[in-house]
C-alpha cells in the first residue's frame, strides 16, 4: 500500500513537474576494488540533493569526505544545479559540512528519538 500511495502521489505531482531532468548520481572511492568512501543522491532541477555520504572509519579525517563533496559540487555545477541539500544528524558531525559552504537551515529536535536532524543547504549560486 505504501508504493501505490506513492504512485498516486507522484502521478498528481506528475502534472505540475518535469520529472525529465531528474536523475540520481553515486560517487564512490576505492581502494584495490574494496568501497572506502560513497555519496549518492539526486539531481532534481535546481538542486543536488545529497541522500548518503559514508567513509568508513578507518579511512576518517584522510581528506575522502572532503573529495566527495568537491567532486558532488563539481557535477552540481556541470549538470547546472542553483543549490545542493543534504540531511544529518547530529551523531554524524553536522558541524563538518560548514567547510563546505553548508549552511545549517533547520534543525528537527529529539529525532528520531534522543538526537537531531539538521538540514544543510549550500545557499551560493553555482554556475
Amino acid at each position: 500500500m505504501r508504493e501505490a500511495i506513492h504512485q498516486k502521489l507522484r502521478a498528481h505531482n506528475d502534472h505540475f513537474i518535469d520529472r525529465s531532468a531528474q536523475r540520481d548520481f553515486t560517487i564512490t572511492i576505492c581502494d584495490n576494488e574494496q568501497l572506502i568512501a560513497g555519496l549518492a543522491g539526486e539531481i532534481f532541477g535546481q538542486w543536488m540533493l545529497i541522500v548518503y555520504l559514508i567513509v568508513d572509519e578507518y579511512y576518517r579525517k584522510k581528506g575522502y569526505g572532503e573529495t566527495l563533496l568537491v567532486e558532488a559540487e563539481a557535477l552540481a555545477r556541470q549538470k547546472s544545479c542553483q543549490f545542493m541539500a543534504l540531511s544529518t544528524f547530529d551523531f554524524q558531525g553536522p558541524h563538518y559540512y560548514t567547510k563546505f559552504s553548508f549552511k545549517e537551515v533547520y534543525v528537527r529536535r529529539h529525532f528520531p528519538q534522543t538526537g537531531s536532524e539538521h538540514l544543510k543547504k549550500i545557499i551560493k549560486k553555482h554556475g
